[in-house]
């Protein structure tokens, strides 16, 4: 990522953390997540999917995650929390 890039997204974090009271969030990756056991061997999706929740809530927004997602569990596809400040649902390509 650019300098620029890694600016703007510093400045959404701080800019949604500032100016919204109650988040709903709706992540959706377009890949699939989970392994059927045929699969397994050779299976990276989950772990895939893992390092890019970790990205979007560790590293591009870490305020957003403090402010809305704060005590949520780690999310895994199919998974709806719900706190105080946010609803986050989580859902991968191949969700049900």
């Amino acid at each position: 990522m650019t300098p620029a890039e890694i600016d703007a997204i510093a400045r959404l974090d701080a800019a949604v953390v500032e100016r919204v009271e109650f988040l709903e969030w709706e992540g959706i990756l377009a890949r699939p997540c989970t392994c059927t056991s045929k699969d397994a061997p050779t299976c990276t999706f989950q772990d895939v999917c893992r390092t890019a929740d970790e990205w979007m809530f560790k590293q591009a927004l870490p305020k957003v995650t403090e402010k809305f997602f704060s005590g949520m569990p780690i999310p895994e596809p199919g998974d709806i929390h719900r706190g105080p400040f946010s609803t986050r649902e989580h859902w991968s390509y191949d969700s049900n």
